[in-house]
């Protein structure tokens, strides 16, 4: 298919369905652009019932977006579709378990080879977020930025403290997925490649109420003591819990693949 790739890896395959704006050649076109924006999007089902807006959303709407980000920084962007949502195969209630990762990965790495791809700035919100973190804990070494915001780094301590909130029965070590075996990215920082001049954003609200900021600061802590380049960016969050900041990561990520100063993509933002 036109939009999909298969991985294959050691935990399983699955079909990967991605959306594209313009700006990408036709496979082995000579005017490969050589970098782009890969986004992920953040969690879209809770059990079987759709999150947010996803019910609502058709492949036209997701395309939209892209192309205006597309029009106002000029580099391409690409949105990967996370297993079991939006028209990838899998299940959506096995986020964050290693699985996803691996597969979103392998997909990258197709997805970088068909359109001649040599260097890329990932970006994701929140469940995406954590897919941008996590891929870098994989040792990817063609990163230029990475932009993850409202990020789920401590899975298992994150799901525990909403369990809490709803006066739901403790369940120590696992998601509110349930599952019990999901990958800690605040435990594989040790995974990131050395790369002086690669930059992580890590955007975050403070008064998020559905991820809590002192998790994200951690995380970020932590990589920055592992010797990386890595800069947190508060900005106010849309939605009555404050948590998406997609617009942000949107603006630093176009920003930092077509070599723009960040702060001015940031004019328009509400930051703290």
């Amino acid at each position: 298919m036109p939009n999909a790739v298969w991985v294959s890896h050691r935990l399983g395959t699955e079909c990967i369905r991605f959306y594209v704006s313009a700006g990408l050649p036709e496979t082995g076109a000579a005017d490969a652009p050589g970098i782009a924006v890969i986004y992920f999007h953040g969690d879209r089902l809770a059990g079987s019932q759709p999150l947010g807006n996803y019910g609502k959303v058709s492949p036209a709407t997701l395309v939209k977006e892209l192309e205006f980000y597309h029009r106002r920084f000029n580099v391409p962007f690409i949105m990967v579709a996370r297993p079991g949502v939006f028209g990838s195969s899998g299940n959506h209630s096995e986020r964050r378990r290693l699985k996803e990762s691996y597969s979103l990965n392998a997909a990258v790495d197709a997805i970088k080879a068909r359109y001649g791809l040599r260097q890329l700035v990932l970006a994701g919100q929140s469940g995406g977020a954590y897919t941008t973190a996590a891929l870098l804990t994989l040792g990817r070494t063609d990163i230029k930025c990475a932009v993850a915001s409202s990020g789920v780094y401590a899975v298992a301590e994150l799901a525990e403290i909403k369990r809490a909130m709803g006066n739901l029965r403790p369940r120590p070590g696992c998601d509110v997925t349930n599952y019990c075996d999901q990958y800690e990215v605040i435990d594989h920082v040790d995974g990131i490649a050395a790369d002086p001049q690669r930059r992580i954003y890590l955007v975050a609200n403070p008064y998020d109420t559905n991820t809590r900021f002192f998790l994200q600061k951690r995380f970020a802590d932590k990589v920055g003591a592992a010797g990386h380049r890595v800069e947190m960016i508060l900005a106010k969050g849309k939605g009555s819990d404050g948590h998406s900041l997609s617009h942000v990561a949107y603006r630093v990520a176009g920003a930092c693949a077509a070599d723009m100063d960040i702060n001015a993509a940031l004019a328009d933002v509400e930051r703290y």
